[in-house]
């Protein structure tokens, strides 16, 4: 099972540049403060870490990461080419590279907006984009990705919406941390280069995996609990949601998920 494990997060790229670190309170952090000592960093610099203290998540969440059993890393992007207003356009890539790295071992992921991923219904990674912006544009991006990989006993407050890697696949043998960070590397490099060319298809592909897609589900607006049925996500990240026979739009501090 290993060796199957290991054949399917090769990456067939170089070497890729990942610091490895044993121990930090966020990977974002450290890289935001590396790329203020040592500029310029090139693109796709990564820190990855065996341990996370102060993980952080969207709205303020933190995330919970047990000790060199998880993927916790961060990556240095320049996406210049994109307009601020088109910004989430890069979210929806790094969640599709995600989306794609899972896909071949399990048919059960989707991708919840604006990016988490789940596995049957659970959460298995999320995403914390942190945008520099100059001028209109995006100057740089540090992109924190957490992913459950060998973890398979959660704190009770999350144990039930939690899953990992190992327990999706009831693995017996653990995972390469490593072989996963340079895999997801390799299907996010190439899905960014795609980006600059094809972001509609980029948007595209993002929307046709979305978590509860035209499915008649529940969510939170305000004070008020709406059935609705999500439509898609535009390309300024706001989600189309349809509402009584009406499309409506969100942003992320405007409607919750109920599940």
């Amino acid at each position: 099972m290993l060796l199957l494990q290991n054949n399917i997060f090769s990456s067939d790229s170089t070497a890729q540049n990942i610091l490895v670190l044993d121990k930090t309170d966020s990977t974002n952090t450290y890289l935001k403060n590396y790329l203020s000592k040592f500029k310029p960093l090139e693109e796709f610099t990564a820190i990855m870490t065996h341990e996370q203290t102060a993980g952080r998540g969207l709205r303020g969440n933190i995330w919970q990461s047990a000790a060199g059993e998880n993927l916790t890393f961060s990556l240095l992007l320049y996406p210049d080419f994109l307009p601020i207003h088109k910004q989430f356009l890069l979210s929806a890539c790094i969640s599709l590279s995600v989306y794609e790295l899972l896909l071949p071992i399990t048919a059960t992921v989707r991708i919840k907006w604006p990016n988490d991923i789940y596995v049957s219904e659970k959460k298995i990674a999320g995403i914390l984009i942190e945008n520099s912006l100059q001028h209109q544009q995006l100057k740089h991006s540090i992109v924190g990705i957490g992913m459950n990989i060998n973890q398979t006993h959660f704190v009770e407050s999350i144990q039930s919406k939690a899953t990992s890697l190992k327990l999706a696949t009831h693995a017996d043998e653990n995972y390469s941390v490593l072989n996963i960070c340079q895999a997801l590397i390799g299907i996010i490099r190439k899905n960014y280069n795609r980006l600059k060319n094809d972001a509609e298809g980029i948007l595209h592909d993002y929307n046709a995996f979305l978590f509860q897609k035209d499915q008649l589900c529940s969510y939170q607006v305000g004070n008020e609990i709406l059935e609705g049925k999500i439509i898609q996500v535009e390309e300024d990240g706001f989600l189309q949601v349809l509402v009584n026979n009406e499309i409506k739009k969100y942003d992320l501090k405007d409607i919750s998920y109920l599940k």
